[in-house]
């Protein structure tokens, strides 16, 4: 089976967010279709509000498996979301082939572990990405590269990002 990690902007990191959410739909579509259905496909997602989000809307579309990995546990990460946010991480965790939680309270360090495990559990990337050299999404994509996965941005019709 070929598992790929997920990493992306928040909403508000995207210069257009319609684009940004079509692209995650798009994503997934396309695998499905490349890899004739879902039985050998399986995504690795990170719960966060947006590409995350948007990519695990179109696996429970498409009923492809993927594994949610969080840095604490539901209610702790989605404390300040609206309530539809909250409901749809409650959805997500329902949808899941499995759920692993890090930490029983919010502890930033805890990101940085879901981030890994993500790249370490996955063939390859995607990313969605706007090419801004900060934040979570960044340092996932630094760390992937130091592991020698393939990363490809999502954004930008799968090119292969080269740091």
């Amino acid at each position: 089976m070929t598992v790929i990690g997920i990493t992306g902007h928040r909403p508000n990191r995207f210069e257009n967010i319609e684009y940004a959410q079509q692209c995650c739909h798009d994503v997934v579509e396309y695998l499905v279709h490349k890899n004739d259905g879902v039985a050998m496909l399986s995504f690795s997602l990170g719960g966060a509000l947006g590409a995350d989000t948007w990519v695990a809307e179109a696996c429970i579309k498409n009923r492809v498996p993927y594994t949610l990995y969080l840095p604490f546990p539901a209610d702790v990460q989605s404390k300040f979301w609206s309530k539809s946010e909250q409901a749809f991480l409650e959805t997500q965790c329902a949808y899941a082939s499995k759920v692993d939680v890090y930490g029983s309270s919010y502890n930033v360090k805890n990101y940085i572990l879901r981030d890994h495990l993500i790249v370490d559990n996955s063939h390859y990337i995607i990313c969605f990405w706007e090419g801004h050299r900060n934040g979570g999404t960044y340092n996932t994509i630094s760390y992937a590269n130091k592991r020698g996965k393939l990363i490809l941005n999502g954004l930008n019709d799968l090119e292969e990002v080269i740091l």
